[in-house]
């Protein structure tokens, strides 16, 4: 039975390791990281709050005290479920690739508009760095941290959920040596990529694009 790793909590991936468990794989779920909440004392208002991950979302509005009016945009369309599962309408959502999806949204910005970017202390700043220092507003709602998690076990195929996963894999003695490794997005992989390593990139964010890398890559073991 082919055994497959999901660095992601299991509520957070019940969908996908059904999915591969219907494909009669054996599915473990580990995360390596775990996000610690900032309460936020204000919030600024701007004309936009553009959430780079479903868990910037759950942040921002459990620390909302009260209405806050803008434009909200997603980087993916995970993110922008995430939105409307807070009942908020999605202005905006991005597509398979974070690079083009951050241009694209900075070009539909009037010239006057500011953005507020809710995002983790770890976050790839990436839209920051297409938009001027005049036009956005970071706000840090939540601490990423590491955990050391040693496994005792090899798995043919182990499905990074995001850059810090990799980061807290790897820095607790983990070795991909004998696994084929499945990125969930480009900055992900780039992430897998400076480790040296070379992932299968998921065509998109959804647990069914998740699933289809996966059995791409057991189909290359």
């Amino acid at each position: 039975m082919n055994r497959v790793l999901i660095t992601r909590l299991l509520q957070q991936a019940e969908e996908f390791t059904q999915l591969l468990k219907d494909q009669g794989c054996e599915v473990e779920t580990i995360p390596f990281i775990e996000t610690i909440d900032i309460p936020l004392e204000t919030i600024p208002q701007t004309d936009w709050v553009f959430f780079n991950s479903p868990r910037s979302v759950q942040h921002f509005f459990q620390n909302l005290k009260k209405p806050f009016f803008a434009k909200y945009a997603a980087l993916s369309n995970g993110t922008a479920k995430a939105i409307h599962d807070h009942n908020q309408k999605v202005s905006f959502t991005g597509g398979d690739d974070s690079q083009q999806t951050v241009e694209q949204f900075a070009g539909m910005l009037t010239e006057n508009e500011t953005v507020l970017i809710p995002r983790s202390d770890r976050s790839v700043r990436r839209l920051q760095r297409v938009l001027g220092s005049d036009r956005y507003v970071e706000l840090i709602a939540y601490k990423t941290r590491l955990l050391n998690k040693k496994l005792d076990a090899d798995f043919e195929v182990v499905v990074f959920t995001s850059p810090s996963n990799v980061i807290g894999f790897l820095e607790s003695g983990n070795s991909l040596e004998k696994s084929k490794v499945v990125a969930i997005g480009d900055t992900t992989a780039r992430e897998l990529e400076e480790h040296n390593v070379s992932p299968i990139t998921a065509d998109g964010y959804t647990q069914k694009h998740l699933v289809m890398a996966t059995i791409k890559a057991l189909g290359e073991n």
